[in-house]
């Protein structure tokens, strides 16, 4: 099934070997919850499986998160989860900075929110076409894209880079291993 077996085999052995009961019961609500909320993400098509599946192996080897850093969330997984969704949305102001730059008219604002332009024949192979005879495919078959498909036309078409959430997860993990949650962090301190 994959490597989140194996997160959560360690998981489950470690809390067996620890002689803390205390520990027992954080592994089984850290499990339970992350599986619950990102089974239930899954379910509703807002988050691939691989990506649940790692959550839940992550809340099985680190059941709390470590203490002093800034959280209101009972696991890591679920820090890591959300510092990971609040890197994705900052995303949208990075293209828009990037087009600005480069100049764009006020019909192109909603694809420089979602990508960038590029020479057709300059494509990157982790790059999809994000527009499609003036729909913008983001918002009706970005699953049916190929990476690196490009386009008939020789000209200049508007691509979005095709980044797994496993990226920003992985990201969201240090971030919250080592310091905590961006959202507590704003509500703890804002």
């Amino acid at each position: 099934e994959g490597p989140w077996l194996g997160l959560l085999l360690m998981g489950l052995l470690y809390q067996m070997a620890a002689p803390a009961r205390g520990e027992a019961v954080a592994f089984a609500i850290s499990v339970f919850t992350t599986a619950l909320l990102m089974g239930a993400l899954h379910r509703l098509g807002l988050l691939g499986g691989g990506d649940a599946k790692v959550l839940v192996g992550l809340a099985a080897v680190f059941p709390r998160p470590p203490a002093g850093v800034y959280t209101l969330f009972p696991t890591l997984a679920l820090s890591a989860f959300t510092n990971a969704v609040f890197l994705t949305s900052l995303l949208p102001i990075l293209f828009l900075l990037k087009n600005l730059k480069e100049g764009l008219g006020p019909s192109e604002i909603p694809k420089a929110l979602l990508g960038y332009r590029r020479r057709a024949t300059d494509m990157r192979p982790y790059e999809v076409v994000l527009e499609d005879g003036g729909r913008l495919k983001a918002f009706y078959d970005v699953r049916g894209a190929r990476l690196g498909e490009r386009p008939d036309t020789g000209g200049t078409v508007w691509v979005t880079p095709a980044i797994p959430f496993l990226v920003p997860l992985t990201l969201g993990f240090f971030i919250a291993l080592l310091w905590g949650d961006v959202i507590s962090y704003i509500i703890l301190r804002g």
